[in-house]
């Protein structure tokens, strides 16, 4: 999904259910097939010729708390063109205000296009 408030450009959320919770840092082919459509669409819709991708799991190994239902999150940022010297991440950004310039909306118009044609 799009952030309709991005911390970064184009920043989209992708949230899949674990297969197996002894085993959570195998990915299930939904999720692979999401994070792939995303980046496809990041690279051959968009343009982005950078981004950042983080991946949260929960924990590999043994804990006191419950994990069981936590779902695999990625999340994913356009870092601008490396070319660039406003791109990527500044003082700014860090410590008051995003500076948001790609319209979320139209993120969220390919992205849909793109799952679309993939079903």
């Amino acid at each position: 999904m799009a952030s309709l408030t991005p911390v970064k450009e184009r920043e989209t959320l992708i949230v899949a259910d674990i297969d197996d919770y002894d085993r959570p840092g195998a990915f299930s082919v939904p999720f692979k097939r999401a994070l792939f459509l995303a980046l496809d669409t990041f690279i051959n819709r968009l343009g982005v010729t950078a981004f950042n991708i983080a991946i949260y799991v929960p924990p590999l190994g043994e804990t006191s708390e419950a994990w069981r239902g936590f779902p695999i999150t990625a999340r994913l940022v356009d870092r601008g063109r490396p070319e660039a010297a406003h791109s990527d991440v500044s003082a700014m950004e860090l410590y008051a205000a995003s500076v948001i310039n790609a319209d979320p909306f139209r993120l969220a118009d390919a992205l849909r296009e793109s799952f679309a044609q993939a079903t």
